[in-house]
């Protein structure tokens, strides 16, 4: 792109963006105020990029088993349409006449990020009750904690510009796990009215068997096989590394040798799913017969309930997986390149992740066949690590957070 064009968008999206927060806050917010009553009980949900996966979509199925009146609004087609077809129909497009009619009165508007902030969203549901659920409790520095905006020199000038555009909000809720994560993670990182230690709704499906309804969103057909493979006395791992904030692909980046852990897998009746983060770079591994790829855009936590095996590097997967008392092995083969390239993360991360901590593939299939033959050394540290990350282990995540707002 020349640098022409590239000065052409950044000044098409800045005028986008002031004309969003000039019709925001002199429109938008006015109407709202002052000609929208709000309907008591009424729920909108968004999720991330308009995807019907992660925390959103575990409590969106719950309210709707509940009988709540409730909408789950995306500005993903494919979404749209792939929940209509599976019969929901509580789906509504965005933009559109209803989707603003039903924001403008919600009472509780339910999300697992930050993004559904913009496209005027934010000013839609300006003062509609926000319950923030997130998408991963974990040892990166996140939203007003992270040390570029929070070390800042401009600082106050970034909190006006999120303010302005809804960026830093607060919550009338905030869904934490536990008493350890509300104080060092999500303190400082959110404004909120009320901090509950319930759980995350996904991880409900860890306590029941998995419904057709909640592989919705999901790759069922790598699902499928891989619930097949354990039937059959295979074992299934999966690895899920985190996205790299400079773009790319840990696949690309020299992570495995691919040729190499296909022999690995077939010589030990092993099968490798790789599901890579959302945000991470295409990476084609076709051409081989026990290496699997996970769509990316699709929900994960299906297919984590079917793995033997976690695999992962900073992201906080892991944390989900504790509650499966599974074996978990951390391959950190970019360790000071991530710390340098890439995001700061805890000072504390070697003690608070319970597994090896491996840099190379030929410790890494080292490591697997030791867990995956019962020598397991971590049962343990996993076991006292997940207590402190959660405060409950019941699969009643959703059930809490619904009976507290129900109740205030």
């Amino acid at each position: 792109m020349s640098k022409k064009i590239y000065s052409q968008n950044t000044t098409a999206k800045k005028l986008l963006l002031n004309f969003q927060i000039l019709i925001g806050w002199t429109i938008i917010i006015p109407l709202s105020a002052f000609f929208i009553v709000k309907k008591k009980g009424l729920f909108v949900v968004i999720g991330r990029d308009g995807l019907y996966v992660d925390n959103t979509k575990y409590f969106f199925n719950y309210l709707i088993e509940n009988n709540e009146n409730a909408y789950f609004i995306s500005d993903s087609p494919s979404t749209v349409k792939t929940l209509i077809k599976e019969g929901i129909t509580n789906i509504l497009p965005y933009p559109s006449w209803k989707a603003f009619f039903i924001m403008l009165r919600a009472e509780f508007v339910i999300v697992d990020n930050i993004k559904w902030v913009f496209n005027l969203k934010y000013y839609f549901l300006f003062f509609t009750k926000k319950v923030q659920l997130w998408h991963g409790i974990g040892f990166k520095r996140i939203e007003r904690d992270n040390p570029r905006i929070r070390d800042s020199k401009y600082r106050a000038l970034i909190y006006t510009k999120g303010f302005l555009l809804g960026t830093f909000p607060k919550y009338y809720a905030l869904i934490s796990t536990s008493k350890y994560f509300e104080e060092n993670f999500y303190k400082n990182a959110f404004k909120y009215n009320h901090i509950l230690n319930f759980g995350q709704a996904r991880n409900d499906i860890f306590y029941r068997n998995i419904t057709e309804k909640e592989l919705i969103g999901a790759d069922r057909h790598v699902y499928n096989i891989a619930k097949s493979i354990r039937e059959d006395g295979g074992k299934v791992i999966l690895y899920t590394p985190t996205f790299r904030d400079k773009g790319g692909s840990v696949l690309a980046d020299g992570a495995f040798d691919l040729e190499r852990l296909n022999l690995f897998c077939q010589a030990n009746n092993f099968y490798f799913i790789i599901k890579l983060h959302p945000y991470s770079d295409d990476f084609s591994i076709d051409n081989y017969d026990r290496i699997l790829y996970y769509d990316k855009y699709l929900d994960i936590y299906p297919i984590l309930k079917q793995a033997d095996v976690l695999i992962t590097d900073y992201s906080s997967i892991y944390l989900d997986y504790f509650l499966q008392d599974r074996p978990i092995v951390f391959y950190i083969f970019d360790y000071d390149k991530y710390l340098q390239e890439d995001r700061p993360i805890r000072s504390d991360f070697f003690d608070i992740t319970a597994g090896s901590k491996i840099h190379k593939q030929e410790d890494l299939e080292i490591e697997l066949l030791k867990v995956l033959n019962g020598d397991d050394q971590f049962v343990a540290e996993r076991q006292k690590m997940r207590n402190t990350a959660y405060l409950y282990n019941d699969g009643n995540a959703s059930k809490r957070v619904m009976d507290f707002l129900k109740k205030h």
